[in-house]
């Protein structure tokens, strides 16, 4: 999969120098930087690696690049989130999701994972689901002042924060279902085996 993930990026990196090309005359100088600054976003994974020597497994990089590129190069550059608010709702509920994954990796990291403490998992996985969730309407906040973006819809109010707040919630309690599952009826299906896999990276650390 290490590969694969190469290809993946060089891919997308094509894609993206190749939609700026044949678009150049429609974009703004902002939307050409944006895309531009997706070919690095792709590398962070790697960047980690070089410089801080976190590294990460070949599925959770693989789980990176499927997101950035759906969140970030579809969502922003393609502008999925203002042709369909419906692509907005899945992103974040996939936020919900991907944020699960990212809690199990920081338990792992700081070695605290315990396969027999379902309870502090689910708590754990939850509260860091909305810490990201939470985290990420400050940005587009910020955004939104700064940049005088609409990141957040402001003619919808706060019903459009607290919509994305519970989609990315309700992301996690799907990812948590499955988990307790998984650790109930000792089957190693999809997270365990993700769970497997961050552990024996960070055991060679």
């Amino acid at each position: 999969m290490k590969k694969f993930n190469k290809i993946l990026i060089l891919l997308f990196s094509l894609g993206i120098i190749l939609y700026v090309i044949f678009n150049y005359q429609n974009l703004t100088l902002g939307q050409v930087i944006q895309a531009l600054l997706s070919i690095v976003i792709f590398l962070v994974p790697y960047i980690l690696k070089r410089l801080f020597k976190f590294e990460l497994s070949d599925v959770s990089i693989f789980i990176y690049l499927l997101f950035t590129f759906q969140g970030y190069v579809l969502g922003n550059i393609a502008s999925l989130y203002k042709k369909t608010t419906f692509f907005d709702t899945y992103m974040h509920f996939i936020t919900g999701i991907v944020g699960a994954l990212i809690a199990l990796v920081v338990l792992i990291k700081l070695k605290k994972y315990n396969k027999k403490d379902i309870v502090f998992n689910v708590i754990f996985i939850i509260t860091m689901v909305l810490a990201i969730s939470a985290f990420w309407e400050m940005i587009e906040f910020t955004m939104d002042n700064l940049f005088s973006m609409n990141t957040q819809r402001v003619e919808t109010g706060v019903n459009d924060t607290m919509k994305d707040i519970i989609a990315a919630f309700l992301g996690s309690i799907l990812f948590n279902m499955w988990y307790i599952y998984e650790v109930v009826s000792n089957n190693e299906l999809l997270i365990s085996k993700y769970i497997l896999k961050e552990q024996s990276v960070f055991e060679k650390i």
